[in-house]
């Protein structure tokens, strides 16, 4: 297994938001859809049906269709589904899919659909950060994965990789799988930003930092 591990400042700053991003805040924000129906046995749920729209604060979610499980406390969304949040001066972030869940208990979820995921990141600094990939999953504040045909690019950084980790704690991305690969651009960091390789019994292992 091939492996490159980045410090936590030189792409966590745009996935990783997309953790904070899509935590929805359930009934207290404003919901609104084409037709919603709320059932109460056998479990208590609400359901949203054509072109939702939910509003909280910083938060922008649309779809197709959304569930909302009072019992579970879990959300389902189906359909062209567009998440935003505004960071202020640090930009905004977008993502894209067409099927979605999010746990409030355990603050999990997952973004994915026929043609993956994007994600785009407005930065006013140096320009936008993008991504895609077939599934994106998240925990919390914690950690993110991108899983699947991994792709970055922007003013700062480039990678390719089957996976992407992003591990809030540890301020990491690591890479791997498909000979990960990453490119640093001009917007990253000290002019002395250097790769070096390593190896381990899983394989070739790559770092890239400061």
């Amino acid at each position: 297994m091939s492996v490159i591990s980045l410090p936590f400042a030189v792409v966590f700053s745009f996935v990783g938001s997309f953790a904070r991003a899509t935590e929805p805040k359930a009934v207290g924000g404003v919901v609104t859809s084409d037709e919603w129906i709320v059932r109460r046995q056998p479990v208590r749920e609400e359901e949203f049906i054509g072109a939702v729209r939910y509003k909280a604060g910083p938060h922008r979610f649309e779809s197709d269709w959304a569930l909302f499980n009072h019992e579970t406390q879990i959300w389902k969304a189906r359909g062209k589904i567009r998440l935003r949040r505004d960071f202020g001066e640090q930009g905004t972030l977008y993502a894209e899919g067409e099927e979605s869940t999010f746990s409030q208990k355990t603050e999990r979820g997952h973004l994915t659909g026929p043609k993956g995921a994007k994600f785009l990141r407005e930065a006013p600094e140096l320009g936008p950060d993008e991504g895609r990939a077939d599934r994106f999953e998240w925990e919390g504040r914690q950690s993110a994965k991108m899983i699947g045909s991994v792709r970055t690019w922007g003013p700062r950084l480039e990678s390719w990789s089957d996976q992407a980790h992003f591990e809030n704690g540890a301020k990491k991305l690591t890479l791997t799988g498909g000979r990960p690969v990453a490119l640093k651009r001009e917007g990253l960091g000290d002019p002395d930003w250097r790769a070096a390789m390593q190896a381990d019994p899983l394989g070739p292992r790559f770092r890239c930092h400061e």
